[in-house]
């Protein structure tokens, strides 16, 4: 599977970012975009966030620096979004417009389609995971999602709450099934972290 492309998003980064315009952001702040007036794109530059759907409180995905959301015509990004800071973080906004307009200038595309193809590598893996599965199969891809997370992410998060906030199934059902694969020796979790995956079966 291909990894991140980090090389093209900070060459993307480095030719669209103005230091002066880098913000600093204590953790567990919240970013909303919704009363801007102009489409923007978000650069994250250090530390890690959490990506929130707006009407439900959904997470949709950790992600860690260097990233850039919201390149994108045809999706609103503005109201598709909230973030939330994982730890201290530095971002910076740019207006779509402005970043376009760069892209053609400097001839970024090469870049800029490698991003894209990421971005719609995770949304194709968030669809596979969730169309047409059972709980147990969705609470299964929540744990590996989740021990694929950054160490920083992995160590702050209780795997409970993060599997409840990106698929909203109940609480109680998620411990059931944690406790069950638990004491079958299938995961390791001390203080409600994910530790580590042995052999997580198929079926529950």
């Amino acid at each position: 599977m291909k990894m991140k492309p980090q090389s093209h998003i900070q060459s993307l980064i480095n030719l669209l970012s103005n230091k002066n315009n880098i913000v600093i952001e204590k953790d567990k702040r919240t970013i909303s975009f919704e009363r801007l007036t102009v489409s923007v794109c978000f650069i994250l530059h250090k530390g890690n966030i959490a990506a929130f759907r707006p009407d439900d409180q959904l997470l949709m995905r950790y992600a860690s620096a260097p990233i850039i959301i919201g390149i994108n015509e045809f999706i609103d990004f503005n109201h598709q979004f909230i973030i939330q800071a994982n730890g201290e973080i530095a971002y910076e906004l740019i207006p779509l417009e402005e970043v376009m307009k760069r892209v053609e200038s400097l001839n970024l595309w090469e870049n800029l389609s490698y991003i894209l193809m990421y971005n719609m590598k995770l949304m194709v893996n968030d669809h596979s995971k969730a169309v047409g599965r059972g709980t147990y199969e969705i609470i299964r891809s929540s744990i590996i999602e989740l021990m694929a997370q950054t160490d920083d992410i992995k160590t702050k998060i209780n795997a409970c709450d993060y599997i409840q906030s990106r698929t909203n199934i109940s609480r109680s059902r998620i411990m059931s099934i944690l406790k069950d694969l638990k004491e079958g020796g299938y995961i390791d979790i001390e203080k409600g972290r994910l530790i580590n995956i042995n052999q997580l079966p198929l079926k529950y």
